[in-house]
């Protein structure tokens, strides 16, 4: 998201994809949510990356199932 008033957007996006794939984990990112509290997409598919560290830390959770909680 490169700008935060994009958030209705991707809301929509969302709600879209998940009406189609039901299981399907979703990344989000960008500088639009920097500021912003990333937990507004009350999804718990959704995963919200600050950075590449965050990335792979995702990546290794989606792949193995564990430290989802972390």
């Amino acid at each position: 998201l490169s700008v935060y008033f994009h958030l209705g957007a991707l809301q929509d996006m969302i709600w879209a994809l998940r009406a189609e794939h039901p299981d399907l984990p979703i990344l989000i990112g960008g500088q639009g949510l920097r500021r912003m509290n990333p937990t507004l997409i009350a999804d718990p598919q959704v995963y919200y990356l600050a950075d590449l560290d965050e990335l792979n830390r995702i990546l290794s959770i989606l792949k193995t199932g564990e430290g989802k909680d972390d």
